[in-house]
């Protein structure tokens, strides 16, 4: 089985963010895995960048990030 293994930076772990996020691609066939890391990659990537750090409580953000992690898994 393949996986992506995105790592965050020290920051927001320092904030209560997970070290790390990892989500399963769901095939054992690398060229199929290859292409699914794309989207899935791309797709935590923008979510991780929309953290808004500003404006909403620290626990509400942990708690969108995870719920927006979960709809990509």
């Amino acid at each position: 089985m393949y996986f992506t293994r995105i790592f965050l930076a020290k920051s927001l772990h320092d904030k209560g963010f997970p070290f790390d996020i990892k989500v399963s691609l769901l095939t054992r066939d690398r060229a199929e895995a290859v292409i699914r890391n794309i989207d899935v990659a791309g797709t935590l990537k923008r979510i991780i960048k929309s953290i808004d750090h500003q404006t909403r409580d620290h626990q509400t953000r942990i708690n969108d990030f995870i719920r927006y992690v979960d709809e990509v898994k």
